[in-house]
């Protein structure tokens, strides 16, 4: 059968219109059996689209964990780069994993059993299944969720039958898809028309099992990991989108693995600023007291396009439980060292933090800022006050201490000048011991002068008259 003229020609008694939804119908219900029958008759159908949203039965089996569908799906050969009407891959559907197999059976009321027809049921734009296998006989006219015990069970046994359960969680399933998508040629680093690679969409689900695979497909699958870093269309990266939903397993896997916390988006806004946007939920606390740890060097004052911090977003949507973690915040950045929120600063507008939640109603968000701000200026009016009283205290200690010095210099010097005197003393004891022996040191010295200069003088004398004697003769 060609697929140019499906809605006309019939193929083994099937329009092959009708079989495209069914096969689809059958991968969003998980009945793989079903599926493989249909395919086996038109192999066609693994690489037919839904007509409105494009969606390939791959598509349907990567968003649900369907890994023994999408195995079959692989092996049938369908096309692991097919783009939906949103350019999406398989892998992205695999990465956000936010579809649940179905087991309705929409039927019209004048469908019998045995025909096996079936009706449109929507596009499945936001998860639905794009139409679905009525029950034969047993068909409901109401369109509603059958249960368990209704779906292939009662009526004609002409209607869908509850899928097998899984065995493996639904994460583990959800890497298993992963990972089979990938080794049949999925690319990592593919976008979608938003910019979002399969890493944006497991960050905006929050699952942080994917994240991690993403980000260790060098070491895991000898893959180029995905690139933590890239921008969607808004500039937002995965860290934008997994504060955005509080998801803080995300978070945390992302920080660990290197995401920038400061990054901006197209609006200025740093993840923290979406996280702050959650509301009060305990998530998102936990997701503001998460990114505001010491170690990931978060600036909390900083300030998007229209002048706002996170402070500010918080207190003009009155979230009291966000603000008060934001006060308790600590500020790290790398230039100005660690401070506490700026209660002070202001927007575009020039309204603090306090004006704003006042000027939209939130009192008490006002008053837990103006409290805080008082508490501020208390407490440096305090350390101003303990500085000048150390640095009082520090000027009297080394006051004292030079006193200290001055005694211990002063007693040192007196202990010298003893010992001199003491020397001295002894030194006139033993001259006197050695004039009584011998004669004082003057004595000695008159006999020294006479031996040189009188006793030399009297030797001259007689010479001199000796000479004369001979001269007369």
């Amino acid at each position: 059968c060609s697929m140019e003229n499906a809605a006309s020609l019939e193929c083994g008694g099937l329009e092959v219109e009708v079989a495209q939804r069914a096969f689809l119908a059958c991968a969003q219900a998980g009945r793989l059996d079903d599926m493989l029958a249909l395919a086996s008759r038109l192999p066609e159908l693994v690489r037919s689209t839904d007509p409105v949203n494009r969606w390939t039965a791959l598509h349907v089996a990567a968003r649900n964990s369907d890994v023994r569908m999408l195995g079959a799906l692989i092996s049938l050969g369908a096309e692991v780069e097919s783009r939906d009407a949103m350019f999406r891959s398989a892998l992205h559907f695999a990465a956000r994993a936010d579809g649940i197999p179905t087991r309705s059976r929409v039927a019209s009321g004048t469908a019998a059993g045995s025909s096996g027809a079936v009706r449109d049921g929507g596009d499945g734009g936001d998860g639905g299944d794009g139409g679905a296998v009525s029950g034969g006989e047993g068909g409901g006219e109401d369109g509603r969720e059958d249960s368990r015990e209704d779906v292939g069970l009662s009526g004609g046994g002409g209607g869908l039958s509850a899928p097998s359960p899984s065995t493996a969680s639904r994460a583990q399933a959800m890497l298993a898809c992963l990972r089979a998508l990938l080794k049949a040629g999925a690319r990592v680093t593919a976008r979608d028309q938003f910019g979002f690679t399969a890493l944006h969409h497991a960050s905006q689900a929050g699952h942080a099992a994917a994240i991690e695979f993403l980000l260790s497909l060098n070491s895991s699958m000898r893959l180029a990991r995905a690139p933590i870093e890239a921008e969607t269309n808004a500039e937002e990266r995965p860290l934008h989108l997994a504060a955005a939903g509080a998801h803080n397993g995300a978070i945390r896997c992302l920080l660990e693995h290197g995401a920038h916390p400061c990054k901006t988006n197209y609006l200025g806004q740093t993840p923290l600023h979406l996280a702050v946007a959650v509301g009060d939920q305990a998530a998102a606390v936990a997701a503001v007291n998460l990114l505001c740890q010491r170690q990931w060097k978060v600036d909390v004052n900083a300030a998007a396009a229209d002048g706002r911090t996170p402070l500010h977003d918080a207190a003009a949507a009155g979230h009291t439980a966000i603000v008060r973690a934001l006060l308790r915040a600590p500020n790290t950045t790398r230039l100005r060292g660690g401070r506490a929120v700026d209660v002070y600063l202001v927007d575009r507008s020039g309204c603090t933090a306090a004006q704003i939640a006042r000027a939209n109603g939130f009192e008490d968000v006002a008053e837990v800022v103006e409290a805080h701000a008082q508490g501020e200026r208390e407490r440096e009016a305090r350390a101003e006050r303990e500085k000048a009283d150390a640095l009082v205290q520090g000027m009297r200690q080394v006051r004292l201490n030079a006193a200290e010095q001055r005694r211990a210099r002063a007693t040192a010097s007196h202990g010298s000048m003893s010992v001199v005197h003491e020397g001295m003393d002894e030194a006139g004891e033993e001259e006197s011991e050695e004039a009584r022996e011998g004669g004082t040191e003057q004595e000695i010295e008159d006999e020294m002068d006479y031996a040189m200069g009188d006793g030399m003088g009297d030797g001259m004398e007689e010479g001199m008259e000796g000479q004369a004697e001979v001269r007369q003769m």
